[in-house]
């Protein structure tokens, strides 16, 4: 080859040298390779998704279970499935009520006398003004003693055995008349409303001054101060910096009160876990299925309630007394939880006389070897509530309060409130 065509760069072939292979491949090395694909990431997203989709798919047919209206399906979950406290905690959950509504297993989905103040009426309502007891006609000369209460007051018994029948029988009935405003299924909170509109209904009556007797249940009205539906739908209280705050009834019936308030957004599977499952310890399962929360509002309402009662009692001068009739439970079990303290306490400070009928019982049952079971009814509507026997010992509980006595600074038979 001649000097020239070897110093042609066209015609010149390129360096094949080791060195110059190496320095290829390492350019080739170093030049930017594309992305390979996140196969990890897509991994882990499908292994998220794997109990995302369980739980739905558990939810939807859990859903499908409660709330189906195939007779077949029905039928095999109504005594099973369909129960209410298996969802729902009964002492502070609407929804164990509104379930009662929703699967048919209530009573009656409205009541007989709705009434837009205190939800339902109970049978002394029977004049053009709701709150004036039908008996008032059978005064005649005698002072009105006006008892307020709930069943307990009200009686599952006959006429003649409750505590208006008892007081026909006494030495009393020709000084006095006892009206019993007892409502079957009310709270403490309908109570005082009950109470709060007599006492209006009485300003514009004309009939003479009353005594007030306020009786209440002692194991579960307070309770019920935390629902706006059991029976039926009903008013309910609030406290907004330390006030008591008036809810209106919502609706007429149980099944309107679950349309309107029940929601798609309810996890049926998490309330299964919270009051069926048995799976949480105690402090978990407290915070979640609303006790603590139950307590800790009942405990600022209760006392607040009380008062408002004896303001609207005082204001107008009328004497007045506090009955707290116990339950088997309350009975068995003395003090054995933060209601009957709280209870007597209230009453205490707020310096008003109150009877606690504990003491007529334990006397009784001393004197004549009874157990608390031997006061309460078994069967039927009368299960769990006074027997004639039960209504005649409560009943020298609420003459004590007629008279004006009073259990302040006494415990019954040495018992000390739980601490």
């Amino acid at each position: 080859m001649d000097e020239a065509q070897s110093n042609d760069p066209l015609g010149a072939k390129p360096e094949t040298t080791p060195g110059a292979v190496l320095q290829a491949h390492s350019s080739l090395a170093a030049a930017p390779q594309a992305p390979r694909p996140r196969r990890w990431l897509r991994r882990l997203l499908a292994l998220a998704l794997v109990p995302v989709i369980s739980l739905v798919t558990v939810e939807l047919g859990l859903r499908f279970l409660l709330f189906s209206h195939n007779p077949t399906i029905v039928e095999r979950t109504q005594w099973t499935l369909r129960k209410p406290q298996r969802f729902a905690n009964r002492l502070s959950d609407d929804m164990f009520w509104a379930l009662l509504h929703r699967w048919g297993s209530a009573a009656r989905d409205e009541a007989s006398v709705p009434d837009p103040i205190t939800g339902w009426r109970g049978r002394f309502s029977r004049s053009a003004n709701p709150y004036i007891h039908a008996r008032v006609g059978d005064l005649e000369h005698r002072q009105p003693i006006l008892l307020f209460g709930d069943s307990y007051a009200a009686c599952t018994t006959s006429a003649a055995d409750c505590f208006d029948g008892l007081f026909r029988d006494s030495d009393r009935i020709d000084d006095a008349l006892l009206l019993n405003y007892g409502v079957g299924g009310f709270g403490l909170d309908q109570i005082y409303l009950t109470l709060r509109e007599t006492l209006k209904a009485w300003d514009t009556s004309g009939l003479a001054k009353p005594k007030v007797i306020v009786s209440f249940f002692l194991d579960n009205d307070l309770d019920r101060c935390d629902l706006s539906i059991r029976d039926f739908p009903k008013p309910r209280f609030t406290v907004e910096d330390g006030q008591l705050v008036e809810h209106s009834v919502e609706s007429p019936s149980g099944s309107a009160w679950y349309e309107r308030n029940s929601s798609v957004f309810d996890l049926w599977t998490w309330r299964w876990l919270v009051h069926s499952s048995h799976l949480l310890p105690n402090k978990l399962q407290s915070r979640f299925d609303g006790t603590d929360r139950h307590r800790e509002f009942l405990q600022e309402a209760v006392p607040l309630l009380f008062a408002a009662a004896h303001e609207e009692l005082a204001s107008r001068g009328i004497e007045h007394s506090f009955l707290i009739l116990p339950g088997e439970v309350a009975l068995k079990y003395p003090y054995h939880t933060w209601r009957e303290p709280l209870v007597e306490q209230s009453l205490t400070d707020l310096g008003v006389n109150w009877v606690n009928a504990r003491w007529e019982f334990e006397q009784h049952a001393k004197a004549v070897g009874l157990q608390p079971k031997d006061y309460f009814g078994t069967e039927g509507r009368a299960a769990g509530h006074y027997t004639p026997l039960g209504n005649r010992v409560a009943m020298q509980a609420l003459l004590r309060a007629v008279d004006g006595d009073s259990d302040a600074g006494r415990r019954p038979l040495g018992y000390e409130p739980a601490r």
